[in-house]
């Protein structure tokens, strides 16, 4: 129900939620291309992006890799990947069929799979945000990696993501 001020009733599961605009995060898909990587890369620079309007942001590092894979952060907002398996990136929610492979899983699962396993509830599992590298799903984002695109002692460069959340 559209309530005034821009306040939004949703009722989920014998709850009501009421929520300042909309009570979903942004559906819009963020695209980073092979061009815009390249750019990071060179500089060194890092890429912040807004994730959604509740503050929270995206950071894009591009960066030399010395091959210690000791070094390499347990953390579940950074994670790293093989740089050189990768031409664009993009973030987003996911959709009907979507499919990760996880890491240490020779074959995919279904992402309704993947958050049934971990009992994340229904009405969250749409607010989790994707980042997807040219057609493959590499990182639900505080739940699961992709086992394709990680570091490996073969790895030159490395793009680090790292997400903040207020």
């Amino acid at each position: 129900i559209n309530l005034p001020y821009g306040i939004i009733a949703e009722k989920s599961f014998g709850e009501v939620i009421l929520c300042a605009g909309r009570c979903d995060d942004e559906k819009a898909e963020i695209h980073i291309t092979q061009k815009e990587l390249e750019a990071l890369s060179a500089t060194g620079e890092q890429k912040n992006i807004k994730l959604s309007a509740d503050g929270s942001y995206v950071t894009l590092c591009i960066q030399d890799f010395n091959g210690k894979m000791d070094e390499i952060p347990k953390k579940p907002y950074t994670k790293w990947f093989d740089y050189d398996k990768i031409n664009s990136v993009t973030i987003r929610f996911r959709k009907d069929g979507d499919r990760i492979t996880p890491l240490g899983m020779k074959g995919s699962k279904k992402l309704k799979d993947i958050f049934i396993d971990m009992k994340i509830p229904q009405e969250k599992r749409n607010k989790i945000p994707l980042i997807q590298f040219d057609d493959d799903i590499s990182w639900i984002i505080g739940v699961k990696m992709s086992d394709k695109f990680k570091i490996t002692k073969e790895t030159k460069k490395i793009l680090r993501i790292s997400v903040k959340r207020k």
